[in-house]
């Protein structure tokens, strides 16, 4: 409790324009902070003060109304606006007699440009700056309107990227693997439980045809949704992977993301007889890395309620964090035999990705990863230089 060192009764706590002070209900004194002084007086006026009170060159009569110690009478103004205030270098508590609060040398606040103007130049100007945000809201190409493609898509439950990034290099090796991968599932699909028992991943059979299974289950897919659903994600996100990794590293990706993806769901399903195929592990790799490299992309999800449908914006990190929760709920029917979909190899190609970003990111090192690249990056405005 703040005591008045004239009255010796309770200072009373008081809410006051520049802050809180104490203030004294008998002599009309006041306490009140440095930091609160620094508000009102000039900042020179402040340092002074404060240097003379340790000095320890000023009297010391009074009691601190806020810790007791003996407060230092620091003389302040000029002339006959001269005066002592008591300054505590304990606790920096100042108290102020009767009418010293007011004599104070004020701190006069410059006016800002549009202050200085007339109210009528203030309101143009900040109806000029709404119109300058609605048109810059208008111009950012995440705002815009959807393709007519982009609502076909969205009915089926699947994102659509709102702020796509131009690639600077053509993405030559995401191009010739979506092409093979369509022509070879197309063309299996006229015999696929047969293919699927010679070229599919199975579990109980992995060394089957020297391993070459772990990658030709990439080309084979179960049916026409899952692979275009798969050549979508391909397509939509691998051609700026590729563009951040270079075509030899992103193969690289796909390959060891394929891989581990069938180790993944091998782990668990030693004994499993079903041939496992799709191209699911290795582009979610890729996604992974996506979602990663570029986590404020934006992404867009069409949702419905009551016959009613309209975009949701998401970051692709928030995206890419749902996708993890559904997997967790995946993983958990695969191994209860209640799901045919291998979220296990899902979870392969995810961490198969996070390892790769990693690398790129030199936080942890991998001496034949490295290669003669250079990379820049601004939010998700990136460039890859190359030597030579």
């Amino acid at each position: 409790m703040f005591e008045c060192p004239n009255c010796h009764v309770d200072l009373k706590k008081t809410n006051g324009s520049p802050g809180v002070y104490w203030l004294c209900p008998s002599c009309g004194g006041r306490a009140a902070t440095v930091s609160l002084l620094r508000r009102l007086i000039p900042k020179d006026i402040i340092n002074q003060m404060w240097q003379a009170a340790w000095s320890e060159g000023y009297a010391r009569k009074r009691d601190c109304p806020s810790c007791g110690k003996l407060m230092a009478e620091v003389p302040v103004g000029e002339g006959d606006a001269r005066f002592n205030l008591d300054v505590c270098t304990l606790c920096q508590t100042i108290w102020f007699d009767t009418e010293e609060y007011e004599s104070l040398p004020k701190k006069m606040r410059e006016l800002s440009f549009e202050e200085r103007l007339p109210p009528a130049a203030r309101q143009q100007m900040a109806l000029s700056k709404v119109r300058q945000i609605r048109e810059e809201a208008q111009a950012d190409p995440s705002n815009a309107d959807p393709d007519w493609w982009q609502w076909v898509i969205g009915f089926f439950g699947v994102p659509v990227e709102s702020n796509a990034q131009e690639v600077s290099v053509h993405a030559w090796t995401t191009w010739i693997t979506a092409v093979i991968v369509f022509v070879v599932s197309i063309a299996c699909f006229a015999d696929l439980s047969e293919i699927a028992q010679t070229y599919g991943f199975i579990p109980v059979e992995y060394e089957r045809m020297y391993g070459l299974t772990f990658v030709s289950s990439f080309f084979l897919h179960a049916g026409v949704f899952h692979l275009l659903s798969n050549l979508y994600f391909l397509v939509i996100f691998g051609d700026n992977v590729e563009e951040w990794l270079g075509w030899k590293k992103y193969l690289m990706l796909l390959v060891a993301a394929t891989v581990v993806g069938n180790l993944f769901h091998m782990s668990l399903n030693m004994e499993s007889t079903l041939p496992c195929v799709g191209a699911s592990g290795g582009i979610f790799g890729v996604l992974t890395f996506y979602a990663l490299q570029f986590p404020h992309a934006k992404l867009r999800v069409l949702v419905g309620c009551y016959m009613r449908f309209g975009w949701v914006k998401f970051p692709a990190w928030a995206l890419f964090m749902i996708w993890l929760v559904f997997q967790y709920f995946g993983v958990r029917q695969q191994l209860a035999g209640l799901s045919s979909v291998s979220a296990l190899a899902h979870v392969g190609g995810v961490m198969t990705g996070f390892v790769f970003w990693l690398v790129s990111k030199e936080i942890i090192s991998c001496s034949f990863f490295k290669g003669p690249v250079d990379f820049t990056k601004d939010n998700n405005v990136y460039n890859r230089n190359k030597k030579g």
